[in-house]
């Protein structure tokens, strides 16, 4: 489940997946404006060759807050190391400065093509597969222009080569903020503790429970099946019988019993913003109160004593929601992507109880937990 990697987590995807090495210090990116000599160090070093430069992909995670979400967006961008780009002091040309802005532009060109795969919902696994094509393609291309315009020398193939490259950035604009929209289908979890009171007889021989409790959350649209698990203990308040096959077994006073509940139920949203969820709900619940006991016989026989019932419940959930996230990058396992939120859920239910004996009555319950649900999302 995404949500359970979304508790430890919020991970876009790793740096290494765009550069095989640690980005340098010293870098200009192609968003700082054009080339200009002052970029380049003199080297003497490589007869017959204008200069040197090569032009990298980069990646940075960006939070942008829309409303109440946090939005995890990896941002890439193109830069220059400016401790490896040199040129000779004979070739400072201006045609060799536009040839070195060529290569530079025709990168920022495949760094727009892997961001907008990116933020289509390219899985992180694939990224670095496009980023290899993309590489090889740009080594190509970039290998086509030096031969035809002879590094810059030939200055008709070199202005073709900048209306080319040009034309192809005016068709992929650069990353813009992200539009999503949320989708029918979410899943979640509640973990947290219950306290129930019994009303009328079965206040007569429990206490008030606590109960640690688990609750799953399927949602279509504004429908939610909630299914909840809880368990704890209560107090005899006073002593009772209660019927054994063939006996009746003394539960004492003041002695301790299991309190255990399954209900599956159907909710609501009536109400649903940034800040909160208002939810009613009703469905059916199992109940049983149990003591493992020892029946006194010659040989030790530990056998479970229980009171079960199966009847109605209903009440009224409210999340208080604290945090939403959302990554760009689709889900590991099932390949789409989530909106993330965390909440304090809040219950007040009533269940009813008749255990076929005198111990009938209503069940008052109160629940706090944390609830972390997850919307799929389709982005625009």
């Amino acid at each position: 489940m995404r949500i359970i990697a979304l508790f430890i987590l919020l991970s876009c995807f790793v740096v290494q997946a765009f550069a095989a090495d640690t980005e340098p210090q010293n870098i200009k990116l192609w968003d700082d404006g054009r080339l200009t000599w002052n970029d380049f160090k003199e080297s003497t070093d490589e007869k017959g060759v204008t200069s040197g430069l090569r032009a990298w992909i980069g990646v940075k995670k960006t939070k942008e807050k829309q409303d109440d979400i946090t939005v995890y967006h990896p941002v890439l961008y193109t830069y220059v190391d400016l401790d490896r780009t040199w040129t000779h002091p004979d070739y400072r040309t201006e045609e060799a400065l536009r040839y070195n802005q060529a290569v530079f532009d025709l990168m920022e060109y495949y760094c727009r093509l892997l961001q907008r795969e990116i933020d289509k919902g390219l899985p992180s696994i694939e990224i670095e597969a496009a980023l290899r094509n993309y590489l090889n393609t740009y080594d190509e291309q970039i290998e086509s222009m030096r031969e035809e315009t002879v590094e810059g020398r030939n200055e008709k193939k070199l202005a073709e080569w900048e209306a080319h490259i040009a034309r192809l950035l005016n068709n992929v604009p650069s990353s813009v903020p992200v539009s999503f929209v949320p989708r029918n289908l979410g899943y979640g979890f509640a973990l947290g503790m219950n306290t129930e009171f019994p009303t009328g007889s079965l206040a007569h021989y429990f206490t008030p429970s606590g109960q640690f409790c688990l609750g799953i959350d399927l949602v279509y649209k504004k429908a939610h099946f909630l299914a909840d698990f809880a368990g704890g203990f209560t107090r005899n308040r006073a002593d009772m019988q209660v019927p054994y096959k063939d006996e009746r077994i003394t539960w004492q006073k003041d002695k301790h019993t299991v309190y255990s509940t399954i209900d599956l139920c159907l909710g609501y949203d009536v109400y649903d913003s940034h800040k909160v969820r208002v939810m009613p709900f009703a469905g059916v619940v199992w109940s049983q109160y149990s003591k493992v006991m020892d029946l006194g016989q010659e040989q030790r026989n530990e056998v479970k004593v229980a009171m079960n019932d199966f009847n109605v419940i209903g009440g009224l959930a409210v999340d208080y929601k604290f945090s939403t996230l959302l990554s760009v990058n689709p889900s590991s396992w099932f390949g789409h992507r989530e909106m993330y939120t965390s909440s304090l859920r809040m219950k007040a239910y009533v269940s009813y109880a008749d255990y076929d004996l005198f111990e009938k009555g209503f069940h008052i319950g109160l629940s706090v937990a944390y609830s972390g649900f997850a919307r799929m999302v389709r982005f625009q």
